[in-house]
């Protein structure tokens, strides 16, 4: 996903390019969380003023990331039952 995002939600809340140092800090955030046994997900976007004309799926390039979060899997039940 990282890859595929031009630009970041910065830590003011103002979205700017994704340049390479920037880039190269969140891989590493990445690989650490994923170090620490923590899958690792990402959240961007694509804003538009109106729909494409002929868009059919989810564009998947010129993307903002939003965050990177580090989630635990456990060997629970997701049954609900107990």
């Amino acid at each position: 996903m990282l890859d595929r995002c031009t630009h970041w939600i910065n830590t003011e809340g103002n979205t700017t390019p994704l340049d390479e140092d920037i880039r190269r800090r969140i891989k590493h955030s990445i690989t650490t969380m994923a170090s620490c046994g923590l899958r690792t997900l990402a959240l961007a976007l694509r804003d538009f003023d109106h729909v494409p004309e002929g868009l059919t799926m989810a564009p998947e390039e010129d993307m903002t990331l939003l965050c990177v979060v580090g989630i635990k899997v456990g060997c629970s039940s997701w049954g609900g039952g107990g």
